[in-house]
Order: C-alpha cells, then sequence, then structure tokens
C-alpha cells in the first residue's frame, strides 16, 4: 500500500484507471498476446534487429516477421529506426523488458495453479 495524503491506497488502483489508460492496457496485451511477437520482443531486449534477421532468429518468413513486428510497433512496443536502407526495430523503453520479466516471475510463483 502506498500513502498519499495520509490515505492507505493500494499500489496499483486497477479500478480506478481511466479509460485511456483502460484501453491502452488492452491494446498492448493484445499487441503482446502470441508467442511470435514475444519472441520478438525478447531478442529485441539486447540489440536492434532488421525484419529480415528477426526472421531468420526465430524462423519464420520476413513477410510474417514484418506483421508482427508492425503490430509491435503500432502498439508502442517497438519502435522503427531507418539506419541506411534498413529499418531497425528496437524495444521502446525498458518497461517492456520489465514487464516480460514480472510475466515470468508470476509463472514461476503460480505455476502448480496454472494450466
Amino acid at each position: 500500500m502506498n500513502e498519499v495524503d495520509g490515505a492507505k491506497k493500494p499500489a496499483l488502483d486497477v479500478v480506478g484507471m481511466d479509460d485511456a489508460t483502460t484501453n491502452f492496457a488492452a491494446m498492448l496485451f493484445v499487441a503482446l498476446a502470441h508467442p511470435t511477437r514475444l519472441k520478438i520482443v525478447e531478442i529485441l531486449t539486447d540489440q536492434s534487429r532488421s525484419v529480415s534477421e528477426v526472421a531468420d532468429e526465430i524462423g519464420i518468413l520476413p513477410n510474417s516477421a514484418s506483421q508482427h513486428m508492425g503490430i509491435l510497433n503500432r502498439a508502442g512496443v517497438a519502435k522503427s529506426v531507418q539506419e541506411g536502407s534498413v529499418i531497425r526495430y528496437t524495444l521502446r523503453g525498458p518497461r517492456i523488458a520489465q514487464i516480460m520479466r514480472l510475466v515470468d516471475e508470476f509463472r514461476s510463483l503460480h505455476s502448480s495453479d496454472l494450466l
């Protein structure tokens, strides 16, 4: 619990999220709700990659990698940067990697309760 103006408040008041935040969270989780995109996020945590590098690294076709990376880009998870004639993708910031670590931690803590 956090103390705000002398009153105890939950550290994360999900019920109190405004509509914009709720909609953003839904869009973010939809973007992350695909195993291929989760693999892409994982490999983008250490350095930027081009579409062809991502495709080669995870064993999918470049057009499929491009579609998945476009979804991550539009959701704000990744961003694209033009480097000469190549577009490279990177995570928008370290928070996405933190979310992934929290998911892994949650799974570890609750694996016996989960399907």
